[in-house]
């Protein structure tokens, strides 16, 4: 089976993206458990103007978290969503590949895989998310 990383690592950062022509950080996130898990998330593009707009951006995810239960750190597993801090505000999210690794995507840049543990973004996590639907995938 072909890896389905290969096909949304180098997505170019698109302010409102949702296809792998190019995404924001949540338009990544929804493409990569719709490809990976067949879960088709919601879109939320009304949700805010501007990935800019980090009080919006939080307010947004904040909102989403309903369908999603906290995982405590170092339980996270493929799939779980993790929330991180961009400057003060909890508005960037990414997908843990495997626990250690994320998937996501940067204002200026493209999707990428990065550490999460021995790295910057360590400093940056604010808490691991687990969809319900995901709840019994593994």
């Amino acid at each position: 089976m072909d890896d389905p990383l290969a096909t949304l690592v180098g997505i170019p950062f698109v302010d409102h993206g949702r296809t792998a022509a190019g995404a924001d950080c949540w338009g990544l996130f929804r493409l990569a458990v719709l490809e990976i898990a067949g879960l088709d998330l919601p879109a939320y593009e009304d949700h805010y103007l501007s990935v800019a707009e980090r009080k919006a951006n939080a307010d947004m995810i904040r909102g989403v978290v309903g369908d999603w239960r906290p995982v405590p750190a170092g339980e996270e597993r493929s799939l779980d969503g993790i929330i991180m801090r961009d400057g003060r505000y909890e508005s960037h999210v990414g997908l843990v590949v495997k626990p250690g690794l994320m998937l996501h995507t940067y204002q200026g840049g493209s999707s990428c895989v990065d550490r999460y543990h021995n790295s910057p973004f360590r400093e940056r996590i604010v808490s691991f998310h687990r969809h319900a639907a995901l709840e019994n995938a593994f």
